[in-house]
């Protein structure tokens, strides 16, 4: 079979590219994976968003964590279900460009047995610690806050300001019961 001098060069890059590739170092419950890209997040998002599965060991790092490792995960069918990069491709891909900076700046809220939380002034993360029971330390979401949402009040700390929310809308709910109890009266 003869070929044309562009498909003889195509085939010639298309198998450079193939073992340039960063290969697998095993499969986990996320597909392939690689360890390639520690500390390398940027390059693990391209790769790992052209593969669409997979996951980079290591990819992201945060100073109170330790490595977290960067998995495709799912998109899922809302903002809620969904994991992983597949998740911030398809419902935040504000903060893709710059996963690693974005948290770095950000410092830990609050943690349990499997889940980390960190915030920043201008975004929030989760980092689980565990997948299936197994130990595993790994960026579930990240997200850009809505400007007026969950901003701590001036001088307070954040959960002293949603305590204060709280209470705000419960003095609402009981006041807006109140007035419509008063008009019954009223027009009774």
């Amino acid at each position: 079979m003869l070929y044309s001098d562009d498909e003889y060069l195509a085939i010639i890059d298309l198998l450079q590219e193939r073992t340039d590739e960063p290969q697998p170092i095993g499969k986990g419950a996320f597909g392939n994976i690689y360890d390639q890209f520690k500390g390398k997040a940027k390059e693990a998002v391209a790769f790992l968003m052209r593969k669409k599965g997979g996951e980079a060991v290591g990819a992201l790092s945060h100073p109170a964590i330790g490595e977290i490792d960067l998995v495709w995960g799912k998109e899922g069918t809302g903002k809620s279900d969904g994991y992983g990069l597949a998740k911030l491709v398809k419902y935040h891909p504000e903060v893709l460009d710059n996963l690693q900076e974005l948290l770095s700046e950000m410092e830990v809220v609050s943690r349990s047995e499997n889940r980390i939380n960190l915030e920043s002034k201008t975004h929030r993360t989760g980092v689980r610690l565990d997948w299936d029971g197994e130990r595993k330390t790994w960026l579930m979401t990240m997200f850009e806050k809505k400007k007026h949402q969950n901003q701590p009040l001036r001088g307070q700390t954040p959960m002293e300001t949603l305590k204060a929310r709280r209470v705000t809308q419960l003095f609402s709910k009981v006041l807006m019961f109140l007035l419509r109890a008063k008009l019954r009266i009223i027009l009774q």
